[in-house]
């Protein structure tokens, strides 16, 4: 076993930090042989079967292109679940989990109508429905794909939600009058000139429709939200969105001038605006 370790290490030497190096080492190996870091040790002179040894030969060359490693595995944690990922979703973050506390922190009573716009994989949806006592959780998504795997990880999670396939920018709020609680949303909101900024493993595999929007109008989506979100929420119902850090003052003046109250900008652990919520009138 030693002898794979240490060819991970040389094959991928260079191209990422070395902490990450043995993250990935302990993920590879947590997945193919359900080993813990300290089994690493305690087994490290073990001798692998020929098909673990090729599997991690092959994670590795997929690792050098800088594809994710939970795309090469096929699922992520979020918070204390398992969820699967593919290329057509997101990989979920932690900045995301952050999102979910939050909302789970000021929203202790029972019964929840909640609404996910934007789901991809799930994380959301499928968290809140399993946080939220006796909640009652919508997901939405423009894409057939995100919603076949937000269905697979609410199945798999044991998670009720409803799915429904719905483009934000071309809807009829009228329809939904006054039926949720909470509106939660994680929109695309990368600016195109932020590419330049971005790594190669996020550029290359994760999908750019829930990625990038056009520099011209950075909060398409939140505003969209936000005007439909005066129809969908009953009164008093939160909405609740994560942000781009450039633009957290800018996403809170769009929200008082559409008639929002209580807005208020959360930071990340990271001290970066990353979170805002509102109150619907």
């Amino acid at each position: 076993m030693q002898q794979s370790i240490e060819y991970i290490r040389s094959e991928l030497k260079g191209l990422y930090p070395s902490e990450e190096i043995e993250q990935f080492i302990t993920i590879i190996f947590r997945h193919l042989c359900d080993y813990s870091r300290a089994d690493l040790i305690i087994y490290k002179n073990k001798e692998l079967s020929e098909s673990i040894t090729a599997e991690i030969r092959r994670f590795t060359l997929r690792l050098k292109a800088y594809e994710p490693i939970q795309y090469i595995l096929g699922s992520a944690w979020f918070l204390e679940y398992t969820f699967n990922v593919r290329p057509g979703v997101l990989i979920p973050r932690p900045e995301t989990e952050e999102l979910i506390e939050l909302i789970c922190a000021e929203n202790p009573q029972p019964q929840r109508r909640v609404l996910d716009i934007g789901t991809g994989s799930g994380c959301i949806a499928v968290s809140l429905a399993l946080r939220l006592k006796e909640s009652q959780v919508n997901a939405w998504d423009i894409s057939p794909e995100a919603l076949a795997i937000a269905s697979e990880n609410a199945t798999n999670n044991h998670a009720e939600v409803t799915f429904t396939r719905q483009d934000i920018l071309n809807f009829d709020a009228a329809c939904y009058p006054g039926r949720f609680d909470i509106i939660v949303s994680n929109p695309p909101y990368i600016c195109e000139s932020e590419k330049t900024d971005m790594s190669e493993n996020v550029l290359n595999y994760e999908p750019h429709l829930a990625l990038f929007v056009e520099d011209t109008d950075p909060l398409l989506f939140y505003r969209r939200i936000a005007v439909a979100g005066l129809t969908l929420l009953q009164p008093g119902g939160k909405l609740y969105y994560e942000i781009n850090a450039r633009f957290g003052q800018e996403t809170r003046t769009m929200l008082e001038e559409a008639g929002y109250r209580d807005v208020c900008i959360v930071k990340d652990i990271h001290g970066k605006d990353r979170m805002i919520k509102a109150v619907r009138p």
